[in-house]
C-alpha cells in the first residue's frame, strides 16, 4: 500500500519515493523483531515494499536507472533467501525450545512419580519391617510363655526377669567394660529375648520338672540339660537362616549361659569369668533374684533384702563383681519391679 501511494501521490519525486520506502522497511523490519515468529510477514513486506520502488526506476530510462533496479532485485532475492534460512533457523530454534521444554516438563512429571513410587515402596517396606518385627516379638513371648506353662508356680518370671534384665543394662551401659556391648539395639534386644531365657525346660520331663519336692541328684542333673536344650534349638533356629543371625546368637548365648558363673563352678559347659557372654552374665543375676523372691514347691519366697544379701555373697563366685554392684545400686528398682509384677 505505501509503495502505491508512492507511486500515486510522487509519481515524479524518486528521491521522495525512496525516502517513503526506507522509512516503511524500517518500520516493516521493526515490527517483525518485535514479533520474529511470525518471520513470513517479512516476505510480505518486502515484496510489497519492494517491486514498486523497482518498478520506478525501471521507468526511468538511464543506465544508473536500471543499474539500481537491478541490485535492488539482487538485494530482493538475497533478503528472501536469507530470511528463508532465518526463518529455519528461528523455527527450528523454537521447536528445539519447545521439545526441551516439553521433555523437561515430562522428565519432571517422571522424577516426581519415581519419588512417590519410592516413598510408597518405603513405607511398604517399613510397614512390613514393623509387622515381622511385631510378629517376632509375638513369637518369643509365646515361646517364653509356653515354656513357663509347664512350671506353673513362676507366674510371671517371663515379666519380672525382662524389666530385671532392662534396667541392669541401661544402669550398665556407661560402664568402660560394658558400653562398647550395651548398644541401644542390644539393650532392647536383651529385653525382648530375655522370655527365651528357660525355652529348653519345653524338653524337661514332668516328673522332673513339676516334681513337688527337692530333685535327686540323677533328677538334676537331667533338670541342668534345659540350657543345653534351649540352646541347641535356638541355633538350629539360626541355622536355618541364609546369614548369622545377631538376635538370634544373643537367645542363644541367654539360653544356654544364664546358669554358668563367675568361678566356673555353673553349668551346662562351666565358662568362667569373661568368658561367660555379657547377655548371659546379667540373665543370671535376673533369674537368681527372681527365683529367691518367688515362692517354689521346696521353698517359700525370701524377703528382697534376703534375696540381696545372697547375691551380694555370690560377688565374684556365681556373679561378676561389676554387675553386682550395680545391682546393688539399682536395688529399689528391682523392688519395685517385683512389686508391679508379683504373682
Amino acid at each position: 500500500m505505501w509503495g502505491i501511494g508512492t507511486l500515486l501521490f510522487f509519481p515524479h519525486q524518486l528521491l521522495t519515493q525512496v525516502l517513503i520506502v526506507c522509512i516503511t522497511l524500517g518500520l516493516a523490519a521493526g515490527a517483525v523483531t518485535t514479533n520474529s515468529t511470525h518471520l513470513p510477514a517479512l516476505y510480505a513486506y518486502l515484496i510489497s515494499l519492494m517491486l514498486p520502488l523497482i518498478l520506478r526506476l525501471m521507468q526511468e530510462n538511464s543506465e544508473a536507472h536500471l543499474s539500481l533496479g537491478f541490485l535492488l532485485i539482487l538485494f530482493l532475492i538475497v533478503i528472501l533467501i536469507s530470511g528463508h534460512f532465518l526463518n529455519r533457523i528461528v523455527f527450528q530454534s523454537l521447536l528445539r525450545r519447545f521439545e526441551n521444554q516439553l521433555l523437561a516438563q515430562q522428565l519432571v512429571a517422571m522424577n516426581d512419580e519415581l519419588e512417590q513410587r519410592v516413598d510408597d515402596r518405603t513405607l511398604q517396606l517399613s510397614r512390613k519391617s514393623e509387622e515381622v518385627a511385631l510378629i517376632r516379638d509375638v513369637t518369643i513371648l509365646a515361646m517364653g510363655t509356653l515354656a513357663e506353662t509347664r512350671d506353673n508356680e513362676t507366674g510371671n518370671h517371663i515379666k519380672r526377669t525382662q524389666h530385671y534384665i532392662h534396667a541392669l543394662a541401661i544402669s550398665l551401659s556407661e560402664h568402660p567394660r560394658f558400653r562398647d556391648f550395651l548398644s541401644k539395639d542390644n539393650i532392647e534386644a536383651l529385653y525382648k529375648l530375655a522370655p527365651l531365657h528357660d525355652i529348653g525346660k519345653v524338653g524337661i520331663p514332668d516328673h522332673i520338672l513339676l516334681k513337688p519336692g527337692k530333685l535327686t541328684a540323677e533328677e538334676f542333673e537331667i533338670m541342668k540339660q534345659h540350657p543345653t536344650l534351649g540352646g541347641e534349638v535356638l541355633i538350629k533356629a539360626e541355622n536355618s537362616l541364609p546369614a548369622p543371625s545377631r538376635f538370634l546368637s544373643l537367645a542363644h548365648e541367654i539360653a544356654s549361659g544364664h546358669h554358668e558363673k563367675w568361678d566356673g563352678s555353673g553349668y551346662p559347659i562351666g565358662l568362667k569369668a569373661d568368658d561367660i557372654p555379657i547377655s548371659a552374665r546379667l540373665m543370671a543375676l535376673a533369674d537368681v533374684y527372681d527365683a529367691l523372691i518367688s515362692r517354689r514347691v521346696y521353698k517359700e519366697a525370701f524377703s528382697h533384702e534376703v534375696a540381696v544379701d545372697i547375691i551380694t555373697k555370690g560377688r565374684g563366685t556365681h556373679f561378676d563383681p561389676d554387675l553386682v554392684n550395680v545391682f546393688l545400686l539399682i536395688q529399689e528398682e528391682f523392688r519395685l519391679i517385683a512389686e508391679r509384677y508379683k504373682n
